[in-house]
């Protein structure tokens, strides 16, 4: 039986992942039911994102559930079984249509101006408790140098790695505006110059980071 104990923080970044991977799997089947229409516009799409519904948003969820479990005290974060935690916040997503909508990207940014979305990312941030001093690095070298200190550090491990390879998990994990992963893995037998591209755009850096090594 896997065990936590930390704050809130520790446990969004160790724990976190893994719901939100079991979320993006029951968010995908719900797309495909869903053929590409957007619960908004009703226009169809190549691709749906998933957007939470404001004030049942991810970690509002997780929040309930590690509460009602009683599981927060001050600071600290005590949970004697993970899974159950798991379980809990997947069933408190179900049914998906009363805590997601499908939405198309321009309806889905649309939608999260429109709810001012501004002071959650704030206490995003702030829950991290990460200074970072940027001097005049640049935008890859400072990329480059955290993954660097991350592998470094054993905190990046092949499970976290493959999560940033993945479009679903990156959107519902960052709450991006993009429809790109954060990683892409290099494909020998492509050209570097196609494989940086999505949607014709140029999305990823010129070198690749190597961690392999």
């Amino acid at each position: 039986m896997a065990k936590f104990e930390g704050n809130l923080a520790e446990f969004y970044t160790y724990v976190g992942p893994r719901i939100t991977n079991r979320i993006c799997a029951k968010t995908r089947s719900m797309k495909r039911k869903k053929g590409g229409v957007c619960q908004e516009c009703e226009e169809k799409h190549d691709q749906l994102d998933s957007a939470h519904i404001h004030g049942r948003e991810r970690r509002t969820i997780i929040l309930e559930v590690l509460q009602k479990n009683e599981c927060i005290k001050d600071d600290l974060v005590t949970i004697p079984n993970i899974k159950q935690i798991e379980d809990e916040v997947l069933s408190e997503h179900m049914p998906l249509e009363d805590n997601i909508r499908f939405l198309c990207r321009q309806c889905h940014i649309a939608y999260d101006n429109n709810n001012n979305l501004t002071s959650i990312h704030e206490e995003e941030v702030a829950e991290r408790e990460v200074v970072i001093t940027f001097e005049q690095e640049k935008n890859i070298d400072w990329i480059s140098r955290m993954f660097r200190e991350l592998q470094q550090s054993d905190r990046l491990t092949s499970e976290i790695l493959h999560n940033l390879c993945d479009n679903e998990f990156c959107e519902a994990e960052f709450n991006c505006n993009h429809s790109f992963p954060v990683l892409k893995k290099v494909e020998n037998d492509i050209e570097n110059q196609d494989m940086r591209k999505v949607g014709g755009y140029l999305r990823f850096y010129t070198t690749p980071l190597d961690f392999n090594g």
